[in-house]
């Protein structure tokens, strides 16, 4: 009776290791978006996906237009750069490939309620 109740004892905790390492384990996709609340917003850094490019989406405030660049934050350089217009289509979007490093989207110039989305 003892041992029955060990080795189910033991077999749960096996599970339980096994559950929390899958749930533990960070998955390939990212995404963070910031909203203007002054002038400008950033993302948090997102790594380039294992298919070497991110996605970026850019939507312009209430009142003006937004520029915005997405840069490459081990060196600095900018990857891509533009400006979304407060008139149609509303927004900048695109994906940018050939990355293997960390990245930040970047709104600036910008009213309150524009905003940016950027994803591996």
């Amino acid at each position: 009776m003892k041992l029955r109740k060990i080795l189910s004892t033991g077999a749960a905790a096996a599970t339980a290791v096994v559950v929390a390492t899958v749930i533990a384990t960070p998955a390939n996709a990212a995404e963070d978006t910031c909203i203007v609340v002054t002038t400008h917003c950033e993302t948090n850094i997102i790594h380039a996906n294992s298919s070497d490019w991110v996605y970026y989406k850019v939507q312009a405030g209430s009142i003006l237009g937004a520029n915005y660049r997405v840069v490459d934050v081990d060196t600095g350089v900018v990857v891509r750069s533009g400006f979304t217009r407060k008139t149609a289509p509303f927004y900048g979007a695109g994906s940018i490939y050939g990355l293997y490093g960390y990245y930040r989207l970047e709104v600036y110039n910008a009213t309150p309620s524009a905003r940016g989305k950027l994803y591996n």
